[in-house]
């Protein structure tokens, strides 16, 4: 019997240093989380700044280079010995032609369906969301427990499902239903509780590798070049957008210069 006992509070130690091990990468998790998303709010506030002002301007650029091809091709087959109206008529029929490949293309990929948070839900998708808002509700709900600590865990799983199910994100709740769980640490195995700790500390190296590529993303470069600016006294979006105002300015002027040579005879 003492061997037993002896061998029962050897088990009993290892557990309560594999939980307090969890309970710490826990912690390590919830910093690294919050890390992301205080750089994710950052960026979202500095791309909705970018497209608002700055986006417009390239989208206009894209839209003038567009036209300058189209009499630069113009140009080439004058050139190769076409007429001026057998030119246009050729570049309308390959324009014909190539809106054909993309109709071709778009209805091939018809039955792909990826949710986001923007799109109306197809019909099966919407029933997907619901059946899994259910199981996730049933299986996460606090009034099923009477544990304080686990009341609260609870609640805080419940907070992501209603948000993904407000979101129509079904991505985000097929997520949920995997990886959260309502676990009973204090009764767990062994075996159990050391594949959850190899669990968490990859899950911490998958959340490192995700803060690494943010700060090595384009929007970082501009969050610092923005905090650099308003120290300085610039705005740089303001100075990016006369740069691109300008060169607008001179596609305009080549594009007219086209129009003249092409159109008004």
């Amino acid at each position: 019997m003492q061997i037993d006992t002896s061998i029962q509070s050897i088990g009993d130690a290892e557990k309560k240093r594999l939980r307090e091990s969890i309970v710490e990468l826990q912690k390590q998790q919830e910093q690294i989380g919050k890390k992301i998303d205080r750089l994710e709010e950052k960026f979202n506030l500095i791309k909705r700044e970018f497209f608002s002002r700055i986006g417009v301007l390239y989208t206009t650029i894209d839209q003038l280079n567009g036209q300058i091809e189209y009499y630069r091709d113009i140009g080439k087959l004058i050139d190769e010995g076409l007429s001026l109206k057998d030119a246009k008529k050729q570049l309308k029929n390959q324009k014909i032609e190539e809106e054909k490949k993309k109709e071709r293309k778009r209805k091939s990929e018809e039955y792909i369906f990826i949710p986001d948070e923007e799109s109306d839900l197809p019909e099966e998708n919407a029933i997907t969301l619901k059946e899994l808002y259910r199981k996730l509700t049933r299986k996460f709900h606090p009034d099923l427990v009477q544990d304080v600590g686990e009341k609260r865990k609870r609640e805080e799983i419940m907070k992501k499902i209603n948000t993904a199910f407000a979101d129509k994100n079904v991505n985000l709740l097929t997520r949920l239903d995997d990886e959260e769980e309502v676990i009973d640490y204090e009764h767990a195995t062994v075996d159990f509780l050391k594949k959850k700790l190899i669990q968490h500390l990859n899950l911490i190296d998958i959340m490192k590798k995700e803060h690494r590529m943010l700060l090595r993303s384009e929007w970082n470069s501009w969050k610092k070049k923005i905090e650099k600016g308003k120290k300085e006294g610039i705005d740089v979006f303001k100075n990016l957008a006369n740069t691109l105002t300008e060169e607008i300015r001179k596609k305009k002027i080549i594009l007219e210069d086209f129009k003249t040579s092409y159109e008004t005879n």
